[in-house]
């Protein structure tokens, strides 16, 4: 990355039971590439956001690029508090579409929009 994009930043972000999580970024965009255990746990989440529906998922759920093995590259945002109507309103789409797990650490503001980024 640093080869072809010198003005990318990388820094790794959290770490999760199943995951790794490395945020990459330049001035405009963030993207999490997140590195599972196994590719179970990748395709799991895949799995998830391609049974939302396409009108809403995108708007609701941050977008996910691709997923291949072990990785998957996702749109990401800041870390900021999320007001608890946004919570209500973000549960609500979830259950209606069968997601579990929505909660404040899973939320984000992506794109100026509070968005769903891990739920299943």
């Amino acid at each position: 990355m640093r080869i072809l994009y010198p003005e990318t930043k990388y820094e790794e972000r959290g770490k999760g039971y199943f995951k790794n999580v490395f945020i990459i970024h330049n001035d405009k965009r963030w993207f999490a590439l997140k590195i599972g255990r196994d590719p179970q746990h990748i395709r799991k989440d895949m799995n998830t956001y391609n049974k939302l529906p396409l009108k809403t998922r995108n708007r609701n759920y941050a977008k996910i690029y691709w997923a291949k093995d072990i990785f998957m590259l996702q749109k990401w945002g800041e870390k900021v508090e999320v007001p608890r109507d946004e919570v209500k309103r973000l549960k609500k789409w979830g259950k209606e579409h069968g997601l579990t797990d929505i909660r404040p650490a899973n939320i984000m503001r992506v794109d100026g929009r509070f968005k769903i980024v891990d739920a299943e």
